[in-house]
């Protein structure tokens, strides 16, 4: 059923919930499955199960799970680490990008093609519900890189979905539609 469903992926989208399924052996095939059809994967792991994982493109760890992934895979502390320098040292360990949640303070995006961060304030400023907001961000994120955007644009597009949703009481999903009009840009005919 995996194999059938990557045939027509642009890019594998890995939500963990700490539920089971993500094991070293699932780890394993869905790298080895996604690099022979040269497919990108982005990851919103537990740290407890991201050694399982070899190949990936792109994390998206809270602050919180950024310090615990770092004290698993990074010599050092982790705790007096600033934010930018935990993002780079994680990027550079793990060989991928880094997409850091801040929660209330937007993003910061480390790139494994070097030492530089880019910051992403957030834009709602008096969030009503926090939850989905995490799933709201890797989805973003995968639409946008699967369409041809950098990290960068996507991180944007991706805090900008974000605010949207947590300004909500209700969890919600994000349409489209409303992540154009927040954007100001013209709805494609």
């Amino acid at each position: 059923m995996v194999q059938k469903g990557l045939n027509s992926s642009s890019l594998v989208v890995v939500s963990d919930y700490d539920k089971g399924l993500v094991t070293a052996a699932s780890a394993t095939l869905l790298e080895s499955l996604a690099y022979e059809r040269r497919l990108r994967i982005l990851a919103d792991l537990k740290p407890r199960n991201a050694t399982y994982w070899h190949h990936l493109d792109l994390i998206t760890p809270n602050l919180v799970e950024a310090r615990s992934l770092h004290a698993l895979v990074c010599p050092g502390d982790s705790e007096n680490l600033s934010e930018p320098g935990l993002a780079i040292n994680l990027s550079q360990a793990l060989g991928c990008d880094v997409v850091l949640k801040l929660a209330g303070r937007g993003m910061l995006v480390a790139s494994r093609s070097g030492y530089r961060v880019a910051n992403f304030p957030a834009h709602c400023k008096s969030p009503q519900n926090v939850t989905g907001a995490g799933d709201t961000v890797l989805s973003t994120l995968a639409a946008a890189m699967a369409n041809g955007a950098t990290v960068e644009e996507a991180t944007y597009l991706a805090n900008v979905a974000a605010s949207l949703a947590v300004s909500r009481e209700a969890t919600c999903t994000v349409s489209s539609d409303e992540l154009i009009s927040q954007l100001g840009l013209a709805s494609p005919a």
